[in-house]
C-alpha cells in the first residue's frame, strides 16, 4: 500500500489553515464585542449610580429645606389675628412664638405659632378645665396644615384671652431642639 505524500495534502492543509484563520477572527469579532457590552454595561452602572446619589442628595436637600421653606409662613391668612392685637399680651411669647388665632374660635383655638423667620412652629388648643371635667366634645375641625413632630401638654392657670384655667395641648410641627430655642 502506497502512503500518501504530503505534497498531496496540501490542498488540505491550506483550507484547514483558512478556516482557523475564520474561526480565530470570529473568536477575536466575538471578543471586541463582548468588551465593548463589558464597557456599555460599566458606563450605565456608573451613570445610574451617579444619577441615584443625586436624587439622594436631593431628597436630602428637600428635607433639610423643609424646616425652612416648605412650612406655612405668617401671616397664617383667613380670619386669624394676633393675639396680641385681640388681647394684652406680648407679640412674641418666649417658648411659644408669635400666636395668631380665630377670634371665633376661642377659647379653644386652633393657635397658629410662628418663630421670629415667620415659619410655622406649633398649633396649639387650650383647653379649659371645666371642658375636660364636663366630658364635652371638643371639635377639632381645622386640624394642623403640616405633620406634627411632638406633642407637649401642660396646665396653665390662665393668662389674657384665657383667663380661666386649661391645658394647652401644643402639637409641634418642629423638632423638641427647635422648640426649646424659641426666644
Amino acid at each position: 500500500m502506497a502512503q500518501p505524500r504530503a505534497a498531496d495534502d496540501f490542498a488540505t492543509i491550506r483550507a484547514r489553515i483558512k478556516e482557523f484563520h475564520r474561526e480565530r477572527e470570529a473568536v477575536h469579532a466575538t471578543r471586541s464585542q463582548l468588551e465593548i457590552s463589558a464597557e456599555q454595561v460599566r458606563a450605565q452602572l456608573r451613570r445610574c449610580l451617579a444619577n441615584s446619589i443625586l436624587r439622594a442628595l436631593v431628597a436630602i436637600l428637600l428635607t433639610g429645606l423643609a424646616g425652612c421653606y416648605l412650612l406655612p409662613r405668617e401671616p397664617p391668612g383667613g380670619n386669624y389675628k394676633k393675639v396680641s392685637e385681640l388681647v394684652r399680651f406680648p407679640d412674641f411669647y418666649p417658648g411659644l412664638g408669635r400666636l395668631y388665632v380665630q377670634p371665633s374660635t376661642l377659647p379653644l383655638g386652633p393657635f397658629r405659632a410662628y418663630d421670629r423667620q415667620g415659619l410655622l412652629v406649633s398649633t396649639i388648643y387650650m383647653v379649659p378645665i371645666n371642658d375636660l371635667d364636663a366630658r364635652k366634645m371638643m371639635e377639632i375641625v381645622e386640624g394642623t396644615p403640616v405633620p406634627v413632630d411632638h406633642v407637649d401638654i401642660h396646665y396653665t392657670s390662665g393668662h389674657p384671652g384665657v383667663p380661666e384655667p386649661h391645658y394647652h395641648v401644643i402639637l409641634w410641627h418642629v423638632s423638641p431642639e427647635r422648640a426649646r430655642n424659641l426666644y
